[in-house]
């Protein structure tokens, strides 16, 4: 069986961007260090939260697993493929997923999706994928 996740960019991950930049702002400025020191570092962080907001922005892609080779396959189009054979879970739960794909002869890949990237059907198929996937030969 074939299952293909279509993964948009989620609100919920924008808002945890933001919200760490920002807390990460207020803290360099409440430093006691030259003006200049924290105004630079202010700025480099309000770039990176612009850079930031705009990777997640464009960050559309399709996660394919099949249960028959236990394979896991990510596209940016949904037409070219780059397989990897395992899935690591850095992290799990009813919010958020943060899965690295790996394959021995290839770069690895990391995905963090929300629960807002997709429909809640789709997304609690995904975690079944990555939690049980052997249920899906049955």
């Amino acid at each position: 069986m074939i299952q293909q996740f279509k993964v948009k960019p989620s609100s919920a991950l924008a808002v945890c961007i933001v919200i760490a930049h920002a807390f990460t702002i207020i803290s360099v400025l409440c430093f006691d260090v030259a003006i200049i020191v924290r105004a630079s570092v202010a700025l480099l962080l309000m770039i990176s939260l612009a850079w930031n907001l705009y990777k997640w922005s464009h960050n559309h892609y399709f996660i394919k697993y099949e249960s028959a080779y236990t394979r896991w396959s990510m596209s940016l189009d949904a037409r070219r493929w780059q397989q990897y054979e395992t899935v690591s879970i850095a992290y799990l739960n009813g919010a958020f997923v943060w899965i690295i794909l790996s394959s021995p002869s290839r770069v690895s890949r990391a995905a963090i999706i929300g629960v807002d990237s997709m429909s809640a059907e789709r997304f609690l198929q995904l975690r079944r994928c990555i939690l049980c996937p052997d249920i899906l030969d049955y």
